[in-house]
């Protein structure tokens, strides 16, 4: 390599390391900046129980090899919760790809899925995405983050449901925060 290719190449790296230092630096403030805004919102913590009450739509299902697919099971929740912002039913949309496994377990995977809790509250409903999982002992784990409607508008909540039990419909256990936004900024909703 020549003296002049080895010049450039030193020059590149430098600029480079100019770009990455100036892109740090913009990352720091942007966090100093965005922490007092996010310090504005109230946090309410809950606490709750869901039950499985029916099925409403099998969706679709298959199977191939020993695992089983299904794509859009809709179910019907009711919701028991320590915020009553929380508390009403829940329609969930469930997909999930199970590896087939003996009783009493069934099956294990992972699930996906939205669902609409309509609380009868102040007007208001949450719309949710959900991802988890159920494990090879038959245990579901799975997280939710929630956005609140009508007369819950500017609310978002992020809620954490367990069942460790076997049974498919056995009550779940959550727990969870709502987070209200107090912002400055007039168009933040």
């Amino acid at each position: 390599m020549s003296e002049t290719e080895n010049n450039s190449l030193e020059r590149r790296d430098v600029k480079m390391k100019k770009i990455i230092l100036a892109v740090f630096v913009c990352l720091m403030l942007l966090t100093v900046a965005v922490a007092p805004v996010s310090a504005r919102g109230t946090r309410t913590t809950f606490t709750g129980i869901s039950h499985y009450i029916d099925e409403l739509d099998p969706g679709e299902q298959w199977l191939e090899g020993d695992t089983y697919y299904i794509r859009g099971l809709k179910e019907r929740y009711q919701v028991e919760a320590s915020d009553p912002r929380m508390a009403g039913y829940s329609t969930d949309i469930s997909n999930l790809n199970f590896t087939l496994v003996d009783p009493p377990v069934f099956g294990y995977g992972p699930i996906w899925g939205t669902s609409t809790t309509d609380t009868h509250n102040n007007g208001g409903y949450w719309k949710c995405s959900a991802f988890g999982f159920r494990t090879k002992q038959g245990f579901n784990y799975h997280y939710a983050t929630c956005r609140g409607h009508g007369g819950y508008e500017g609310l978002t909540a992020s809620i954490y449901y367990k069942r460790e039990i076997t049974d498919p419909s056995g009550p779940m256990e959550f727990s969870g925060v709502i987070i209200e936004m107090q912002s400055f900024w007039p168009f933040w909703h």
